[in-house]
């Protein structure tokens, strides 16, 4: 090789090693190893692949969140296990998130932490070590994710309150010695279709094995992100009322609240909160009984951390205090009607009742509640119940502005008895035009389907098809006509002059003339 080439070699080979050290810069290259404490008191060690550990923790927050990472001298550093011993008998902390970054947690890791009523795990972890939560004498129940393969030697022992166990794996984990001794009346629920295989795998534990109910699965849904917080708010940071779910996400079942501290936050049956703030932080757990349809019941607690009153004003600006004062209780319903039942219009107050704040509305869902500007509402009843969620915003003569939030419940409507009124069937297609209402209620709902001679027909129209005079009913005032229809007829409601309303469905693709020529 001559020296013009071995020279353009050399080059060649130090542009491309500097182009890898740049690249591997880029690539996040520059983490490093040590140990230090963030500014939530978690204290950690971080090594060069990026990786972070906790190790212990010196915060003064009781509702612990284990974050998913943590930024050492401008470089993040993903948060991947906790160590043995970490938050060893730390009696302080009331509840604790664990980040899914999260792969293991060491053993003892929480033993001893005997005030922790809650716990949620990483969806990533793949084992409970041993003595992971001994002796975490008020907790009260924890789900066990399906990524875990191994529960480690009195993982739960001396875990005296709890309740239940909620189990997530098809597959039983490996179970170490004493794995859940502790309570002496405690359920084990695992999936339905293994209950068998986990009697059998498990069978110290088999006569506390029971299949999953509707309100487990509910109950394990039902997390701290299910509350809708008013402004800024957080779990860790609550300043005004916020609004608690009262029904389960996937299965309906019904959930009612008890507070810790009923002197500072009090719970109202449709899950909206009324709170005081203390003269100090504090943690107040929220205890949900979840309930299913076939009675099946469980119990799920939530920490929240209230904050201590400002020292400016106790009860923090005109705003905050109208929030913490507006409730469910202000809504004024027709005679029959409350906030799980609703089947009319109802008014929204739009004025504070302590600063006379002023109060707008917005509805979660318009087709079935739309406000007016003095808070007067339209309701229109949906095909099965629905619950709505009604958000004030209260801004005061200073201009300060929160947020609370209440739900509503409008009831389905109630089909109007199908032998009530006249039919055209066609035998052909199995359909059937309803031509007339001849019962004595002024607000119906047209049924979907009618059965006749054992042959079910569905109705695809309303409205005199024979050319008759023959009107549809004028004495009523309001009509709900089904998604099956697609087209009303010529003149099917001319002259009814009582009619005040009519909900027409998206499924109508035709509309007469004249169909409404008088309805004054």
């Amino acid at each position: 090789m001559n020296s013009n080439k071995l020279k353009l070699f050399i080059t060649a080979f130090l542009l491309c090693m500097a182009t890898f050290f740049m690249s591997c810069t880029d690539l996040g290259m520059d983490w490093e190893t040590g140990t230090t404490t963030t500014s939530e008191g978690f204290i950690i060690t971080y090594d060069s692949n990026g990786a972070a550990v906790i190790t212990g923790y010196e915060g003064s927050d009781t509702a612990v969140t284990v974050p998913s990472s943590v930024t050492v001298d401008g470089v993040e550093y993903s948060v991947t296990g906790i160590a043995s011993e970490a938050f060893k008998d730390n009696t302080s902390i009331t509840s604790v998130s664990v980040a899914d970054t999260v792969t293991s947690i060491g053993s003892s890791a929480f033993s001893g932490c005997t005030a922790v009523t809650s716990v949620t795990l990483s969806n990533s972890i793949t084992s409970i070590s041993a003595s992971t939560f001994e002796n975490c004498s008020s907790l009260t129940t924890i789900t066990i994710p399906e990524s875990v393969t191994s529960i480690g030697d009195s993982a739960f022992s001396g875990c005296t309150s709890i309740t239940s166990y909620i189990v997530e794996g098809s597959s039983p984990a490996t179970l170490g010695t004493d794995s859940f001794d502790g309570a002496s009346d405690y359920i084990i629920y695992v999936p339905s279709d293994s209950v068998t295989t986990y009697q059998s795998s498990w069978s110290d534990y088999s006569d506390h094995i029971a299949a999953q109910t509707s309100a487990v699965v509910d109950a394990v849904e039902l997390t701290i992100e299910d509350i809708t917080f008013s402004g800024t708010d957080t779990s860790s940071s609550v300043t005004t009322g916020f609004t608690l779910p009262v029904k389960g996400e996937v299965n309906g079942s019904t959930v009612t609240w008890v507070s810790s501290n009923t002197d500072v936050i009090t719970i109202g049956d449709d899950g909206t909160t009324t709170v005081t703030r203390p003269t100090s932080d504090t943690n107040v757990t929220l205890t949900a009984t979840i309930t299913d349809s076939d009675g099946n019941t469980i119990t799920k607690t939530i920490t929240v951390t209230v904050k201590a009153s400002d020292s400016e004003s106790s009860e923090g600006t005109n705003a905050d205090e109208d929030a913490s004062a507006l409730t469910v209780d202000d809504v004024s319903f027709t005679d029959g009607d409350s906030s799980t039942s609703v089947t009319s219009s109802f008014t929204l107050p739009t004025t504070g009742e302590k600063n006379s704040s002023t109060i707008t509305w917005a509805s979660s869902n318009t087709d079935v509640v739309t406000i007016g500007e003095n808070g007067a509402t339209t309701v229109t009843r949906p095909s099965s119940d629905t619950d709505i969620t009604l958000t004030a915003t209260i801004t005061d003569s200073d201009g300060n502005t929160t947020t609370k939030t209440i739900t509503v419940t409008v009831k389905a409507y109630e089909v109007t008895d199908p032998s009530d009124f006249y039919y055209d069937f066609d035998n052909s297609s199995k359909t059937a035009t309803v031509i007339q209402y001849i019962g004595l209620s002024t607000d119906i709902v047209i049924p979907s389907q009618r059965t006749y001679n054992e042959v079910t027909y569905t109705i695809t129209s309303v409205g005199n098809t024979s050319g008759s005079s023959r009107k549809f009913n004028t004495n009523l005032i309001s009509v709900v006509i089904p998604d099956t229809v697609i087209s009303i007829n010529e003149q099917a409601f001319r002259g009814h002059e009582n009619l005040e309303s009519v909900t027409i469905p998206d499924s109508v693709t035709s509309i007469g003339n004249l169909t409404f020529c008088g309805c004054t």
